[in-house]
């Protein structure tokens, strides 16, 4: 590790592990949020099977202790 005035400037590492980085690096650049749902839909199975699909309760009013 190279500092200067007690501030981490820089840092010397073995070519393999700068390449393990970047490699890592390119690969989570590469996943955004909607990537990551079409992979966990993935995991949940295939459209048309059942039991996928989030049910979602019916919305009602309810009384604001705000108001």
């Amino acid at each position: 590790m190279i500092y200067n005035r007690d501030r981490l400037v820089a840092a010397v590492v073995g070519g393999s592990a700068l390449l393990e980085l970047l490699d890592r690096r390119e690969r989570e650049a590469g996943e955004s949020v909607a990537s990551a749902f079409a992979g966990l839909r993935a995991l949940a199975g295939e459209a048309g099977e059942p039991g996928w699909e989030l049910e979602v309760p019916e919305r009602r009013d309810r009384p604001s202790p705000f108001e």
